[in-house]
């Protein structure tokens, strides 16, 4: 019988350091053309910082039988071969287009590919590669080339993997260009997002309330261990969670085998800190629509329901590995949308944390219930900002498609900072408004709201509407993400679920800092 544990990624490069230089190595030199192609602003400081423009590898055989390498350079429509560096017995250049990709960004997908280039030619070196950065990639900051290496993990990670093993390749870098602070730091980022995009990517008979609690468990634990105890975890089982009148989320998991829960983990650095943060993530971890069921095709990956939660404790757990000098709370609201006799039902009006009542008007939106319940826990601590992701809205992916999450935020100082830190990391965001004129859409004869607006237009904003109604007065951010891949694209190398929301997250929580006297938060 599998586990959850059958279904957590791992690397398949691993990294090591090179303080002397030998020759027990092929040398693989990573390296760009340069050029200046009359790029915006945004790819100018690319290019300044990461080179150039990049290209593609190409490995073929001479006459004489033996392996020949050199670069293919494109530009344009013209394809011309260029001779290897004097002394490189492997030379790649890597193809982006850095036009929408801020230093960050850029740095990590450079990173996948130049993986993809070593797993796909793995059996052309004799012995451990050896990465040496040429041009460009020599003058990376610190934290570009965390994400350059974090890029590389995360691309030797894949869920064809779970199936068959892996080759494994070890890596190796000059200690002079990469320091053993940074594998680690791209080592714990890759960790962090490789459990959010298991999680995801697990399917429902595997992932579901009881189960996940167990996966929660067994991380703390192992996060109690490396961080002295500066983690603790609290599970509030259905039963307390109908005392404590979060009658919300215990409406939307009556009808599963499984009940449901909230999972409070908190972080608390081992010194006095100003900053205090909660996390909220929806987790749905299957989502069949309940009494208003969905229709099979959008059944078909409702698995990634819980999506929200896995971006929050991926984000959480990336905190605590870097330690941020925040203390950090994390509220994951799990259940099951199942369907029997004991599910809500359209017309039912149940009772929120807050007091609120809310009437079913579809049982398919419940994902706003659970967080409901669950923002109220979050605000009644008084944190100095809220964010909540979620797997939230079809209106959403039709706005900004698969790649860009919808940003709501009561704070302007917040969003516009995380929108700063989403054209950096290329984790992108876009802002959209709360229009207060919608509200009305909320309204029920029966109780304080709905849970679903009576138009089906401004679906996304209607549902950030009901939510911002549990956070009262606290900064709060609404992210509605997707979380999974239909398709390969930039920060992506397979169909399927995603770490989206972590890279741009732990970047947020990690570069601003809490001025107390201005009660403002502001970039460091």
């Amino acid at each position: 019988m599998q586990t959850w544990k059958n279904w957590i990624l791992s690397p398949s490069i691993h990294f090591s350091l090179d303080s002397k230089k030998t020759h027990e190595h092929d040398e693989l030199t990573l390296g760009f053309c340069v050029e200046d192609v009359g790029s915006p602003t945004v790819v100018k400081k690319v290019l300044r910082q990461c080179g150039t423009i990049v290209l593609s590898k190409v490995i073929w055989h001479t006459d004489t039988g033996k392996n020949r390498a050199g670069v293919l350079l494109l530009k344009g429509d013209e394809k011309t071969v260029l001779a290897a560096p004097k002394g490189a017995k492997n030379f790649f250049v890597l193809n982006i287009d850095p036009s929408q990709l801020g230093v960050s960004g850029a740095s990590f997908s450079l990173g996948m590919q130049a993986a993809g280039a070593l797993l796909a030619d793995a059996e052309v070196f004799q012995t451990k590669p050896h990465l040496v950065f040429k041009a460009g990639l020599a003058k990376l900051s610190d934290d570009a080339k965390v994400s350059f290496l974090c890029g590389m993990l995360m691309r030797s990670a894949s869920f064809k993997h779970l199936r068959s093993a892996p080759k494994q390749l070890s890596v190796c870098f000059s200690a002079a260009q990469v320091s053993k602070e940074i594998l680690q730091r791209a080592f714990e980022l890759a960790k962090s997002m490789l459990l959010t995009k298991s999680l995801v990517h697990m399917p429902a008979n595997v992932l579901n309330p009881e189960t996940y609690e167990k996966l929660v468990q067994s991380y703390v634990t192992e996060l109690r261990k490396s961080h002295n105890n500066q983690v603790s975890l609290e599970v509030i089982d259905a039963k307390d969670l109908q005392k404590m009148g979060c009658g919300l989320v215990c409406a939307v998991g009556a009808g599963a085998h499984h009940p449901p829960r909230i999972f409070k983990l908190v972080y608390k650095p081992g010194k006095k800190v100003s900053k205090k943060v909660s996390l909220v993530g929806k987790g749905i971890t299957y989502d069949t629509g309940g009494l208003d069921i969905k229709t099979g095709g959008f059944m078909r990956n409702m698995k990634k329901d819980m999506g929200g939660s896995a971006a929050a404790i991926g984000i959480f757990m990336q905190a605590v590995q870097a330690n941020l000098d925040i203390e950090l709370t994390c509220y994951l609201a799990v259940a099951e949308n199942s369907v029997s006799a004991l599910s809500m039902r359209p017309g039912d009006v149940y009772t929120a944390r807050n007091g609120l009542t809310v009437e079913i008007d579809n049982t398919d939106a419940e994902g706003r219930l659970v967080l409901a319940d669950a923002l109220c826990l979050a605000a009644e601590s008084k944190p100095d900002l809220i964010i909540d992701l979620a797997t939230l809205t079809g209106a959403a992916r039709t706005a900004l498609g698969p790649n860009v999450d919808a940003m709501f935020s009561n704070s302007p100082q917040f969003a516009t900072d995380l929108l700063m830190q989403s054209n950096e990391t290329g984790d992108f965001v876009w802002p959209q408004p709360l229009v207060s004129s919608y509200k009305g859409l909320l309204d029920s004869s029966a109780a304080d709201m709905v849970n679903s607006a009576s138009s089906p237009k401004a679906g996304a904003i209607t549902a950030a509407l009901f939510l911002q109604k549990f956070v009262g007065q606290t900064p709060w951010i609404h992210l509605d993400t997707y979380m999974w891949c239909d398709a390969p694209h930039d920060f992506n190398h397979e169909a399927g679920g995603t770490a989206k929301c972590v890279r741009l997250v732990s970047a947020f929580l990690g570069e601003i800092d809490y001025d107390v006297s201005r009660k403002n938060w502001t970039r460091v």
